[in-house]
């Protein structure tokens, strides 16, 4: 049965990053949690692209990625609107009434006025799919899904954006949960992410071990950007923990437990029949 590594960033491989670039050789991995936020894989990220956030809510998010990840060009996407379907009745935070989404957006407005003017910043009113037409194939160095939370909305994201993405560029994605707080609220994105990568060949790269975790999708793992995100990773992490290639084989389960008044969030990965 395979078994999981645990990978300490203090070996004299990854210590030698400081004085020189990570190239495409400095690192063999395959799917690695890390114990690194979503806020540190910003700073980590490609710098100077072009990017694309999907769920822009109030733009506490799209501050940081301005700020950290510092892209040449940021499209903001989100309907701002309420809406009444069925699927989107769980998701207390994201579909607001009518009258807190236009404040939403007027205020987003305001806060990035500046980067419109500039034409550094996007902001599109608009559904991620009446949006994805806007953008050529291969044009994004990297996307953060962040919408409709429910399995088809996540698979709709990742089939629409997928191709917007430069070869060597990333998918990225927030809440791969499946704890009993996330299928409270109708959340399907670890069985749509997981479906996509089996279907279209994409690679999980990396996981973060938050509450609401980050995914990172490459089609390739051995490209440079993709091995200087992983070497930088296991650089700035305390501790990173190497799979194999997940989803194959793996059954993930992410649980959240009580103790003494605080929540604790933990993954079991269980193996499957498929790989012992």
């Amino acid at each position: 049965m395979s078994s999981t590594r645990w990978c300490w960033p203090i070996m004299s491989v990854f210590c030698t990053i400081r004085s020189r670039p990570a190239s495409a050789t400095t690192v063999e991995a395959r799917m690695l949690l890390t114990n690194l936020s979503r806020l540190d894989l910003l700073r980590l990220l490609p710098q100077g692209g072009e990017a694309a956030e999907i769920g822009v809510a109030e733009g506490v998010f799209s501050r940081h990625i301005l700020r950290d990840a510092q892209p040449r060009r940021l499209h903001l996407i989100d309907p701002w609107e309420h809406q009444a379907r069925d699927d989107y009745q769980t998701d207390r935070y994201g579909n607001v009434a009518a009258q807190e989404q236009e404040s939403r957006f007027q205020q987003v407005s305001a806060a990035f006025a500046a980067e419109t003017a500039s034409g550094q910043v996007e902001l599109i009113r608009a559904y991620s799919s009446d949006a994805a037409p806007r953008f050529s194939p291969g044009q994004l160095d990297w996307v953060y899904l962040d919408g409709l939370h429910s399995e088809a909305g996540v698979a709709a994201d990742l089939r629409d954006y997928a191709p917007k993405v430069k070869p060597d560029g990333f998918l990225l994605g927030h809440d791969y949960t499946n704890h009993q707080p996330a299928r409270q609220s109708g959340f399907g994105v670890v069985e749509a992410v997981n479906a996509f990568c089996e279907r279209e060949g994409w690679h999980f790269l990396l996981l973060t071990m938050e509450n609401f975790p980050t995914y990172v999708l490459v089609r390739d793992r051995q490209t440079v950007a993709a091995q200087t995100l992983v070497a930088n990773v296991l650089f700035h992490g305390a501790w990173t923990v190497e799979l194999g290639d997940y989803p194959r084989g793996w059954q993930y389960q992410h649980n959240a437990v009580v103790v003494a008044g605080k929540t604790v969030v933990y993954p079991t990965l269980t193996p499957t029949a498929a790989r012992t």
